[in-house]
């Protein structure tokens, strides 16, 4: 099976079924074919100074020719709403029990914010 060939057998029909990505442009020989899903965010409360910003999680696969393998993650990152820039770089969570621990902490986190809220203005 030839790079062109391959390119055909993980895209289009046979992307993963989260996959909104065009691979129009990726050249087989040369590049990492890159799944993305629709990222799932949240918008934060403005800083102090009214900057804000939008957490993001999606989940990615990369694959190459080279390797004929799939590798998929979760990207946890931030976004700048000022230019829709990344800020800085993004965590991945490549595991079940990295993602476990994501969603505990969350959880845990958003637990602390329900308690806190009774303090809190109308």
């Amino acid at each position: 099976m030839d790079a062109n060939e391959w390119k055909k057998s993980v895209t289009g029909g046979n992307c993963p079924p989260w996959c909104v990505s065009q691979h129009d442009d990726e050249d087989p020989e040369i590049d990492t074919i890159l799944h993305e899903s629709t990222p799932s965010t949240m918008a934060l409360p403005p800083l102090v100074n009214g900057t804000v910003y939008t957490a993001s999680l999606s989940t990615s696969a990369r694959e190459t020719f080279q390797d004929q393998q799939r590798t998929t993650q979760l990207d946890l990152g931030l976004i700048d709403n000022r230019d829709r820039s990344p800020l800085g770089d993004y965590v991945p969570v490549t595991s079940r029990h990295q993602a476990d621990a994501l969603a505990d902490g969350l959880e845990a986190t958003a637990a602390k914010i329900r308690a806190l809220r009774v303090h809190l203005p109308d």
